[in-house]
């Protein structure tokens, strides 16, 4: 969905990543080109170089706790998410899990999300702060959007997706 929005948009995007097409084999969409990746943990915990202009994480549910060593881990894996997130780029956080919520306290810039509530959508109140970068409230309108058809989820459960923009060959 989000490719699709940013596609109608006017603006080139490829999707994949943990689902579909594999990042390293998107084809080079030039400087304005947005790629929409959805990484798993194990993704998470390898990547070093990538860097993201916006990052969403939705949702935690318990997954992969093997691997991870246990609920804390998976919750670091996932938590690197914003890791990667550069200096001007706009990480986004779901708020409808016990999860997400304790990880906002240790991203006080995150813009929130909510698919229960009246408030859906929140940014930090900062006195003369920039607004939020177009690419990323187009991400969150995409996920208001689908969380809102006929009262359905956003994602699978523990996914996270991520938009990055400029930066495809960094891991290539």
């Amino acid at each position: 969905l989000l490719a699709h929005v940013l596609s109608q948009a006017g603006r080139a995007v490829a999707a994949g990543g943990n689902l579909g097409t594999a990042a390293l084999d998107m084809p080079d969409l030039g400087p304005d080109g947005r790629y929409v990746l959805e990484l798993s943990s194990y993704q998470l915990e390898l990547v070093n170089s990538l860097r993201l202009k916006a990052a969403v994480l939705l949702n935690i549910t318990p997954d992969h706790l093997g691997r991870h060593g246990g609920m804390d881990g998976y919750v670091a894996a996932k938590r690197r998410l914003f890791d990667l997130v550069t200096a001007d780029g706009t990480a986004i956080l779901g708020m409808d899990d016990q999860f997400c919520r304790a990880m906002k306290t240790g991203l006080p810039d995150a813009l929130t999300i909510s698919a229960q509530g009246e408030a859906a959508i929140s940014a930090p109140a900062a006195p003369g702060a920039a607004p939020a970068d177009p690419a990323a409230l187009l991400v969150m309108a995409a996920i208001l959007y689908v969380s809102s058809a006929a009262g359905q989820r956003t994602s699978h459960p523990g996914r996270s997706a991520s938009l990055t923009a400029q930066q495809h060959t960094a891991d290539k």
